[in-house]
């Protein structure tokens, strides 16, 4: 997207950054209040979730993914492929970590497998769908402001 870095109208508009729009972007790195409470909400529940079922696999979690105000963070979890980012994270990369810490921690394997679909269900209802809600209602409101 760097190509697009100069181009003002491919600017993210929910923010003053100057930063491109992106999917990256919104759901990791955008300042904006409406999005920080959601990938807060997302990543407490995510939190709640692991340290039900293993501290182990609870502190690779948040040793991937940190949340800094609201906004997403890439943290020093180390995988097989190199870092792991708060983006492979949010778009539903599973990194080889968290299963070769599951095998470790001895969760069975049909466990594991429910939590793997639960994250995908909250990534989708908890953290994508309302970020995209969020979005449609501030841009529509952008239009009608310039409208009116």
């Amino acid at each position: 997207m760097g190509h697009l870095k100069a181009e003002k109208k491919a600017w993210c508009k929910m923010c003053a950054d100057g930063e491109v729009e992106d999917a990256r972007h919104y759901m990791c790195r955008c300042p904006n209040d409406l999005y920080g409470k959601i990938r807060t909400a997302w990543y407490l529940k995510v939190k709640e979730k692991l340290r039900g079922m293993s501290i182990k696999l609870w502190d690779v979690f948040v040793g991937t993914v940190v949340l800094k105000n609201g906004m997403l963070a890439n943290g020093e979890g180390q995988g097989a492929d190199g870092l792991l980012t708060a983006w492979d994270a949010t778009s539903g990369r599973i990194p080889i970590l968290w299963t070769k810490t599951a095998a470790e921690e001895g969760i069975d394997d049909e466990a594991y497998k429910r939590f793997l679909r639960w994250y995908g269900e909250r990534l989708r209802k908890n953290l994508w769908r309302p970020m995209w809600v969020e979005r449609s209602r501030e841009m529509a409101s952008m239009k009608n402001d310039e409208i009116s």
